[in-house]
Order: C-alpha cells, then structure tokens, then sequence
C-alpha cells in the first residue's frame, strides 16, 4: 500500500512534467486499480472509475502501450462491460503476444465472459511465459477450474497461491467457496 502510494507520486509528477506522457498514465491507472483491487482506498468505486479514466487517457496518448489495454480491459470487466473487456485484453495480446500479463489478463476476463476452458490454456501459457507469475495467476486459473465445476482440480494451484501469499484474501476466499462446494465444511470454515 506504501509503494503504491509512493508509484502514485512518481506518476503524477512524470504527468505534470510530460501531460502526454503515456507510460505515466498507464502507471498511475494501475495504482487506481490496485487501490480499488485491494481494497487500499477509502473509495473503491471512485479509484475503478479514476483507473478507467486514466487508463483510456494512456491508450489514447498511445495505443501501443499492451499493458494499458490489458489493465483497461479488466476494468471494463468489473464495470460489467463484457464485450469491451474482451476487445480490449484481445488488442493487449495482439500488441504483445508473448507479454504473460497480457495473456493473463485476457485468461481472465474470459472466465467471465463464459470461456473458462480458453482461459485455462491461456493463463498456463502466461505462466510458462512468466515462471516467477505473482500469485494472481494461480488464483485466476482456479477460478476458471471452479466455474467449470472442478473444484478438486482448483484447489492445486490456490494451495500453492496460499503457500507463497498466504493472507491474499482471493486466496482464501476461492479455497473456502472450493470446499464448500465439494462439502468439505471444516476446511471451508477454516478459511473463512
């Protein structure tokens, strides 16, 4: 939370110095999406919406930036934009398809816009890419098992997020919905 506190100081200074700088706009909208992700800021809803203006600024600036597309899409997806979300991930992959973030990104949105078995392939792929993957992508490639009713197959890779992030709460909350559903109660309650 101090470090992104401290990024958002760097970014915004780089913007005033340079108000066309795109990579700062990328930069400071991920700070917004990490406080309204983490739950960091007093004001969730109005960091999402502060990370999607500034991430369309960034892409506007310049459209290149795989990054920005990528993050942007995973915001229009927590606005419920779907289709836009897609569009938007899919353009970050085309400009960098070999970028794991990118593919992990798009991994995601895909979970929700009702391909999990796509996602699957993609976020493995991004985990090759980037063997030292934070352990968002375990949770994510979780996810896509759990909305597929695998939740045996699921609990692998969210044991291994909570081994190297063992407070990460999409950790625990997706290992304590994983046991509910396979009516392992206890276990379900001791990550709750």
């Amino acid at each position: 939370k101090d470090l992104n506190a401290q990024a958002r100081q760097m970014f915004e200074k780089a913007i005033e110095l340079d108000p066309q700088y795109a990579e700062a706009y990328a930069g400071l909208g991920k700070v917004h999406y990490q406080d309204w992700f983490y739950v960091w800021s007093p004001h969730p809803a109005q960091s999402l919406e502060e990370a999607f203006q500034t991430y369309k600024t960034a892409v506007t600036f310049d459209d290149s930036l795989p990054i920005a597309h990528a993050i942007l899409g995973e915001v229009y997806l927590w606005k419920k934009h779907h289709d836009q979300a897609r569009v938007e991930a899919e353009r970050a992959v085309t400009l960098a398809p070999s970028d794991a973030d990118s593919l992990m990104y798009l991994g995601s949105i895909l979970i929700f816009a009702g391909e999990p078995n796509r996602a699957i392939g993609l976020i493995e792929q991004a985990m090759r890419l980037n063997p030292r993957h934070p352990p968002a992508y375990l949770v994510s490639l979780a996810i896509a098992y759990r909305v597929m009713g695998r939740c045996e197959e699921a609990l692998v890779p969210l044991q291994r997020a909570a081994a190297l992030a063992p407070h990460f709460l999409q950790t625990r909350a997706n290992l304590a919905m994983c046991y509910a559903e396979l009516d392992r109660i206890p276990e379900a309650q001791a990550e709750v």
